[in-house]
């Protein structure tokens, strides 16, 4: 990545889910009644992340 001075910005995302924790393609039953439709562990995750940019919350889930 490259800001607007072509001057390049490194930084590292580590973006795994541990191995294991979801058996469910789309999601555990769980996750179904709690979100109110199929959600896989990835779609849960960016789907916590926009809600806690809409709260302004955002500095409580990444670092």
């Amino acid at each position: 990545v490259v800001n607007e001075d072509l001057e390049p910005i490194v930084f590292e995302f580590s973006g795994r889910i541990v191995a294991g924790t979801n058996i469910y393609l789309l999601g555990s039953p769980y996750l179904k009644l709690y979100w109110g439709k199929e959600m896989s562990v990835g779609r849960r995750i960016a789907r916590e992340i926009k809600i806690a940019e809409e709260t302004s919350r955002l500095n409580e889930v990444i670092t």
